[in-house]
Order: structure tokens, then sequence, then C-alpha cells
């Protein structure tokens, strides 16, 4: 397979992708839109994070909350956890690395809030620790993670919410993340501000 065949075939397997899981996870992302929209209603925050790669996507929908999506609006309260070098050497010299977001969760968490963390595989001990941390201040939790949702999901409770999607390639599953992340935008904005059409 030459590179032009390569290119197109990895554009194929994209459209194939969302439109297989557009459809099997739409249930579950308009869940998600009236989880966001409920707490921004009942003033409260979305308090976001991601691992690695995955952290991107985190950044991008708090960038679209705060900003706008598609359409003028107020800015939404959304926070992104801190990733910088400072804050991450800080807490993990002390507590451990496992620690960077929990003890954030814990300083700045309310009850009120929801976190919303992205994964490809639910597994690492940071966003674990998370979601312990967000439970233990009676914060709700979305997980929209990837591969078997890992440790992560065996952790959520009736309150909380998956959003996952069940593939092992690491690129789609953040680039059905990021489409996610559009989608759940448009759809807070509709819920909160009406139809824009």
């Amino acid at each position: 397979m030459d590179a032009v065949e390569k290119v197109i075939t990895l554009f194929h397997s994209s459209i194939e992708a969302k439109a297989q899981f557009g459809e099997a996870l739409a249930p579950q992302i308009v869940a998600a839109s009236e989880k966001l929209a409920s707490t921004l209603v009942h003033d409260g925050r979305i308090i976001l994070c991601g691992d690695g790669s995955c952290a991107i996507n985190a950044q991008h929908l708090t960038t679209v909350l705060l900003s706008q999506g598609q359409r003028e609006r107020p800015g939404l309260p959304a926070q992104m956890l801190d990733t910088s070098a400072a804050t991450t050497m800080a807490i993990g010299q002390d507590y451990g690395p496992g620690e960077i977001f929990s003890r954030q969760i814990q300083a700045l968490g309310h009850e009120s809030d929801l976190l919303v963390i992205f994964s490809t595989t639910g597994n690492p001990q940071s966003l674990v620790n998370a979601v312990q941390a967000a439970h233990d201040r009676a914060m709700q939790v979305i997980s929209i993670s990837g591969n078997d949702g890992g440790h992560v999901a065996q952790l959520l409770d009736r309150n909380d919410l998956e959003v996952r999607v069940p593939l092992s390639n690491d690129f789609q599953i953040l680039e059905l993340h990021l489409l996610i992340s559009f989608v759940l935008c448009q759809l807070v904005e509709e819920q909160l501000f009406g139809s824009s059409e």
C-alpha cells in the first residue's frame, strides 16, 4: 500500500468509526450533555482532566465551554485541572504522581461540581485517584473513555456516566473523543440557550 492509499484508508476508517459509534453512543452523549447542563444550571462548575494526549481533548472542551462553540453566548464555568510543570512536580514530589489531580479536586471541588475525565484506557492511577477524590466530595463524574473503560469504569457509581469508545486504537479513540467534545458543547448550548436554527 503506497502513501496515498494509506491516507485514503485512514480517512475511510475514520468515517466508518464515526458512523458506527455515533449511533451506538448517541444516548450516552445526550445523557452526558444533560448532566453537564444540569450542573451549570445549578451553579456548579465543570472540572476537567485527562492523561497524556487525552489532556488535549479535556483542554479543548474546557476552552469551548469557557469561550463559545457555535454561537455567541456567555462563557460557562469550566476549569481544567493544572498540569503545569510546577504543579505536577510539587504535588508529585510531596504526594506522588498519582495524586496530581486528586489533590486539586480536594482543594477546589464542591458537591455541585462535575468532574469530566478523558482517557483512552481508564487505567492511570492519577485518574483513578481523581474519581475517588470526586466521590469523596460527593461530585458526579463523566468518564469519556476507550478500550474497556479500565479501572475508572469500575469505580463509577449510579450517579456517574461513561461514554466509552470500545476501540483499542488510541488515535481513533482520541479522534472520536474530540468529536464527542464538539457534540457535547453544541448540545449544552442548545439546552441552556435554545436552538440556534
